[in-house]
């Protein structure tokens, strides 16, 4: 009986637990176009099935594609397979949301590995769909302000040709990017952008960060459990960081994602260890207004994000600031308008 299931027991047989529905409703992980399967006899099986994929492939051409053309189109099967597979391992109730858009993917193209181009990708999809090797679950859409990712996993028949049993969950893990710096427009898609002398300097100040914490033991005292002890946006990440600004701007946003300690739950953040060194975590009250006030040379308040005398004159009808509609404070003024 796994660790979710401990408290049921006070209450229910184990059969009866076997039987009760799954009410987390249709779940997803992000595809991860970096994931690597380290498990030699694992990948020794899965060579054959994309082998025959490949062999399959090709009978659609009067001339071949080269040898590197091959080994892309290949590398794109493999990942798309090994994402489908890590979280059929993890749960057999999770998907992977695979964006298909080819508009939207020629967009993204430096945020994957110079292997998946939009051509090969899209091939690569479709023909694991036309084997029927994966099933869509779930058919993405998009509206004027909302998008839902098309839903995949892997069918019965590719269950019995992967080597599915031949593999756990700390087999895989996620590689080294090729991009750690990440623009997102208005609508929070991923967008490309024209290298500059201060996104090199961000993106080489973060490679450094990303040696170092990969030289660096980042443990827990104990073994995890995706759906207990991490958040729902938790997908198997890593350590390796990467920082993403918004609206198209690269004064907007810039924050840290990537490392697994960012979905740690509450409850989970006391196990980590830094090099087998227990930590602890300090919680610094409105840290973020406080240090704009300090920057001020402005002494900083009990409450940052309460009013902010003779900033806002009369008060704002909402109740809010007037300046954005995501202000963090429900005060006739925020911190953002003092910057």
């Amino acid at each position: 009986m796994t660790e979710k299931h401990q408290g049921l027991r006070k209450f229910l047989t184990e059969e009866q637990i076997a039987n009760l529905p799954d009410q987390r409703g249709l779940r997803s992980w992000a595809f991860e176009p970096y994931l690597k399967l380290h498990n030699d006899s694992a990948n020794a099986a899965l060579e054959s099935t994309l082998n025959s994929l490949r062999d399959e492939w090709l009978q659609g051409f009067e001339r071949k594609p080269n040898p590197k053309m091959q080994c892309n189109f290949v590398s794109c099967l493999r990942t798309f397979l090994i994402n489908l597979m890590r979280v059929y391992i993890e749960d057999e109730g999770l998907t992977v949301g695979i964006p298909s858009q080819k508009e939207l993917l020629g967009s993204q193209v430096q945020y994957r590995p110079a292997f998946m181009s939009v051509h090969y990708y899209l091939k690569a999809l479709k023909l694991l769909l036309d084997s029927e090797l994966v099933d869509m679950v779930k058919r993405g859409h998009r509206q004027e302000n909302y998008g839902e990712t098309s839903r995949y996993a892997l069918s019965d028949l590719a269950l019995e040709r992967l080597p599915v049993n031949k593999i756990r969950a700390d087999d895989f893990d996620i590689g080294r990017r090729d991009e750690v710096i990440l623009l997102k427009d208005t609508k929070h898609r991923l967008i490309r952008y024209e290298q500059t002398p201060e996104t090199q300097s961000m993106r080489d100040n973060l490679r450094k960060l990303n040696d170092l914490l990969e030289r660096s033991e980042i443990a827990t005292t104990r073994p995890s459990t995706a759906h207990i002890d991490f958040d729902s946006d938790f997908s198997g990440q890593a350590t390796d960081l990467y920082r993403v600004f918004n609206n198209g701007d690269f004064s907007q946003g810039g924050r840290f994602y990537g490392g697994w300690w960012i979905h740690a739950k509450k409850h989970f953040r006391r196990k980590i260890t830094i090099n087998g060194e227990r930590t602890i975590e300090a919680d610094f009250k409105a840290l973020h207004p406080a240090i704009l006030f300090a920057k001020n040379d402005l002494p900083i308040p009990p409450d940052p994000y309460a009013l902010i005398p003779g900033v806002a004159e009369r008060p704002s009808p909402w109740g809010r600031c007037q300046r954005t509609t995501t202000c963090l404070s429900r005060a006739t003024t925020c911190w953002r308008c003092i910057r």
